[in-house]
């Protein structure tokens, strides 16, 4: 402002503003003018997404890769019922022709607008003054939530697998698969992997690591075995609970009939894609069993977040997980992941519960999916959530390019390959290939894979835009013993509607309505659809799917 921008300067405002020493502030290990700046900017969104904010025709910004305030104009949306400063009555903006021939603004009081002008900046330097006389006490809280989320994570210990062939035959490469498997595990942005090389007796690493370095919400060791044999490779594998000896999952893989190093590599993307699920629900499960009051906002993230294999199917519930991630960012305002989760929750709730389908709470999600990408970008699971966002509010373009990256960063991430199957296709006929490579998928997982139920749905939800609603029910069928949710439950309700089963509709329905009272196929048929679809070819009939259940349902409430 007014030429002085280059004195501010992130030190000269450690030390002129927060009071901290010249001779020994580091802003490398001092982050107090980054998360403070850092919380206006997020404040000022805020404000400018809120009726007032949008009603106002200035606009203040502070940029990043600085801290020097901008002010400009911004359109009117919705007045406001009443301002502290009318800046706007004396700078009424006429318009002028440029040389160019463009419409630029023109102030009718210059002078005054300068003096609104200052009023606001000084009044947005007096907000960050009293934010900042709160602020040595709070960031030294983020800071140590920052310091313990950096501790915090699923420990895991990868034994070196044993080679089981017997002597005298050809053996497999155990060492080089264990070394594989490290690495893949590490994509995984909530595991904290570590590698033993001296045999099984190195599982006191994981408790000897939790004494020294901090708090464990829960710790595993993943054990195991490669066989060659004539006909191929088998590998088993064990996950163990390092606390209670309890084995929580355990599988076994077979690869027949190729090159030896081509069958280890399809098993190892096997196990990389079965474990993601498997070790969420059991380190969730752990950390459930204790009290949430004094969680840490890592805690309160896990047991927050969606995990395939768990969960309550009520409306309650997710609004109990929702107000979990709220606490997490209480705890740490930059914690990108659980920003993640509440873009998730909030977008999930408006399309399954009409009441929670409000601009205010989908401006909400964007600032939260926003946040989640500036400071969780690397993690491939807040990107999911992020991803799932873009879906659910009609961005089906940028939903699909983020599914694609997070596929690229972590190859095994499953639920991000189911969504990467379907979601291009959604509203329209999908290829005959895709359904095909969609009942593959189906074939290769293991009977009680947790993530099986996402894989089912989304290719349900193909068969629909396929036309093919039998087969679709027949997913339904399948479904109804794995997972239960309002979007699934609708669109089977939907179809047997379409099939001329009604009475089975009815019956399905109306008792979820315990449990989900808002739920609206009217709501699904007018706005969830056309916000998904974006005029896409089956938009019309996705709508008279609904809009026929939608009147079923009406019919039985009135006899």
């Amino acid at each position: 402002m007014l030429g002085l921008e280059d004195r501010l300067k992130g030190y000269s405002i450690a030390v002129d503003v927060f009071g901290r020493d010249p001779d020994t502030f580091d802003s490398s290990t001092d982050s107090i003018v980054r998360v403070q700046v850092g919380r206006l900017r997020s404040n000022l969104d805020a404000y400018y997404r809120s009726p007032e904010g949008r009603a106002s025709t200035l606009r203040i910004d502070v940029p990043k890769g600085g801290y020097a305030a901008t002010f400009s104009a911004q359109e009117s949306i919705a007045p406001v019922a009443s301002r502290a400063v009318d800046c706007d009555s004396h700078a009424e903006a006429a318009s002028l022709e440029n040389s160019q021939g463009q419409y630029v603004p023109q102030l009718r009081y210059p002078l005054a607008w300068l003096i609104c002008v200052f009023v606001l900046a000084g009044t947005v330097f007096m907000l960050s003054h009293v934010l900042d006389q709160r602020d040595d006490h709070e960031s030294d809280m983020l800071n140590a939530a920052q310091a313990q989320r950096g501790q915090e994570g699923i420990a895991i210990l990868v034994v070196p697998f044993a080679d089981l062939t017997p002597e005298g035959e050809r053996r497999g490469d155990a060492t080089g698969f264990t070394q594989d498997l490290v690495a893949s595990l590490s994509r995984i942005g909530e595991l904290r992997v570590w590698s033993a090389d001296t045999g099984p007796d190195s599982e006191d690493l994981v408790e000897t690591d939790r004494l020294q370095s901090g708090y464990r919400p829960a710790s595993f060791r993943l054990e195991g075995g490669l066989r060659r044999h004539d006909e191929g490779v088998r590998a088993t594998i064990r996950l163990v609970d390092v606390n209670t000896g309890e084995t929580v999952w355990s599988d076994t893989y077979d690869r027949d009939g190729g090159e030896v190093m081509a069958m280890q590599d399809e098993i190892l993307d096997a196990i990389a894609m079965d474990i993601r699920p498997q070790i969420y629900v059991a380190a969730r499960r752990d950390i459930e069993n204790r009290a949430t009051e004094d969680a840490t906002a890592w805690e309160l993230f896990l047991q927050a977040t969606f995990v395939p294999g768990s969960g309550v199917d009520t409306r309650v519930w997710e609004l109990e997980r929702l107000a979990l991630a709220r606490r997490a960012i209480e705890l740490d305002p930059t914690f990108g992941e659980a920003h993640s989760v509440i873009a998730d929750k909030l977008t999930y709730l408006a399309m399954v519960d009409p009441p929670s389908d409000t601009p205010e709470r989908l401006a909400e999600a964007e600032f939260h999916a926003q946040q989640a990408q500036e400071q969780a970008r690397s993690n491939p699971d807040a990107m999911f959530n992020v991803a799932l966002f873009y879906y659910r509010t009609g961005q089906l373009d940028r939903a699909v390019s983020l599914m694609d990256r997070i596929v690229s960063i972590d190859p095994n991430h499953v639920l991000a390959r189911f969504e990467l199957l379907a979601m291009p296709h959604i509203c329209q006929k999908p290829p005959p290939d895709t359904l095909d490579e969609a009942r593959a998928l189906d074939l290769s997982l293991p009977a009680d894979h947790p993530a099986r139920w996402v894989l089912l749905s989304e290719t349900a939800t193909m068969q629909i835009d396929a036309g093919h609603f039998g087969e679709a029910l027949k997913l339904h069928q399948r479904l109804e013993t794995m997972v239960s949710n309002p979007l699934i439950r609708m669109q089977h309700a939907a179809l047997l509607v379409r099939l001329g089963r009604w009475d089975e509709a009815v019956s399905m329905l109306e008792p979820y309505r315990e449990t989900w009272p808002n739920l609206d196929a009217g709501h699904t048929a007018n706005t969830v659809i056309p916000r998904l679809c974006q005029g896409r070819a089956n938009q019309d009939m996705l709508q008279g799917l609904y809009r026929d259940l939608d009147r079923v349902l009406k019919t039985a409430g009135q006899e």
